[in-house]
């Protein structure tokens, strides 16, 4: 019956379609993240060496608000959807795409109200961002209609036109960037105007879906209900876990020590950040597989799943880490034209950061298919109650140092507590409890 959720168990021949699917889902996935993390750090090389570190640390800032924004995104629609797709039963996916379109709209008038009152109350300080109410808005919707048009393909199994997409927009956008840069006439102000037209521009895949898209009221009810019900303790998360992120740090030490600051620690940090096409990539098919191994082979299989998806994954984020740190004076001065102070230690500490997150994450998707989110959150909320009362001082006192301890202690915590939580989980279902 059609707008009836009916998770079920997969039938053998779904499970063999699993089989033959997923691994191209996976594939596709790492393929998409290169290209977008690539771009990503390579238009950061870019504004580097063309404006200089000051220019690129207020630039960083502002993505900080943009990734924010797009955190809550994923949180209320775009998680909900990866978990949630391959157990909407008869809904189909005309009418998913639908719900899932009026729930964007929603956040985006949601969000430019709020950006109209943010520069109503504090002109001054949103000025000094370098960039307006519009242009801020407008970056912010490009930003997030094309990610839910690179995630609604994944999730409908067409990963070679979620990359199309975001060839379009970052390949697009780092092609644009890049000719401004030799022309000479490259400024943050371009950037943004480039990242928005290539940001819509990515969006134009989805045309064919959206003609066919379905919007009814029990529909759209049916699957609120099921996307609020997961988004409520996913957005409380992603609120709270902020504040032990890398972009809480690069705020506090904008406020402390400067934008040079922040710059310097963003340009380390890029390299680093390679490893987010691991990361970033996870969100591509980790929930919705997570989800499937559950509802096909029970807890055993959810279990065996996060381990061999979690151990490969972390393993190769400290290997990467671990080669940056030996190569680091080489590869600052190829990639940057010198070396800045400090940078062993911040690759050091942002590989273990980010080889936990990774663990985190894994975990977090199996929490995500149990429905048990309630204990991630808590932890999450102790962990950024400890970043928000240590940092700033932490950087008054020690400088970016003093930051990065601070972020890393956070995140030891937090992972420790969040296997803790899925072991227990486990140990429930394994003596017949609740599953």
């Amino acid at each position: 019956m059609d707008g009836c959720f009916t998770p079920g168990r997969l039938s053998p021949g779904n499970a063999g379609n699993l089989v033959l699917t997923l691994p191209r889902r996976v594939r596709w996935s790492f393929v998409d993240q290169v290209l977008v993390s690539g771009a990503s750090f390579l238009t950061g090389v870019i504004l580097i060496r063309a404006l200089g570190l000051e220019v690129f640390g207020a630039y960083a800032l502002v993505l900080v608000g943009v990734q924010f924004l797009t955190g809550v995104q994923h949180s209320v629609i775009l998680s909900p959807m990866m978990s949630l797709f391959d157990q909407r039963g008869d809904v189909s996916p005309a009418r998913y795409l639908g719900a899932v379109v009026v729930h964007q709209l929603l956040l985006l008038a949601l969000v430019g109200g709020l950006m109209v009152l943010a520069w109503l109350i504090a002109g001054e300080v949103m000025a000094g961002l370098a960039i307006s109410a519009p242009v801020a808005l407008a970056l912010v919707a490009s930003t997030q209609v094309q990610e839910l048009v690179r995630r609604y393909f994944f999730v409908t199994e067409r990963p070679g036109l979620a990359f199309l997409s975001d060839l379009v927009a970052h390949g697009g956008r780092l092609l644009a960037v890049s000719a401004l840069a030799f022309w000479g006439g490259l400024s943050t102000e371009l950037v943004w105007l480039v990242m928005i037209a290539t940001g819509f521009a990515g969006c134009l895949f989805l045309l064919p879906d959206m003609a066919r898209a379905q919007v009814d009221r029990a529909g759209l009810a049916l699957i609120s209900e099921r996307h609020g019900k997961l988004s409520f303790w996913m957005l409380g998360n992603m609120v709270v876990a902020w504040f032990s992120e890398s972009g809480f740090l690069l705020i506090v030490v904008g406020a402390v020590l400067g934008t040079t600051e922040v710059g310097a620690v963003r340009a380390v940090l890029n390299l680093v950040l390679v490893v987010n096409l691991l990361i970033q990539s996870l969100e591509n098919f980790v929930p919705s597989a997570a989800s499937r191994h559950l509802v096909d082979g029970g807890m055993k299989a959810l279990v065996s799943y996060l381990l061999r998806v979690g151990t490969a994954g972390a393993l190769g984020i400290l290997a990467i880490a671990v080669t940056l740190i030996v190569l680091a004076e080489p590869v600052m001065d190829l990639v940057y034209g010198s070396s800045v102070p400090g940078q062993v230690m911040i690759l050091a500490v942002f590989g273990l950061f980010l080889a936990m997150g990774y663990v985190i994450e894994v975990a977090y998707a199996g929490l995500r298919a149990l429905s048990h989110l309630y204990s991630a959150f808590l932890m999450q909320l102790v962990a950024g109650v400890m970043c928000i009362a240590l940092m700033a001082p932490a950087t008054q006192g020690f400088g970016i140092a003093g930051a990065l301890v601070v972020l890393l202690l956070a995140r030891v915590l937090l992972a420790s507590q969040v296997l803790a939580i899925l072991q227990r989980r486990v140990s429930v279902a394994d003596h017949g409890g609740a599953a």
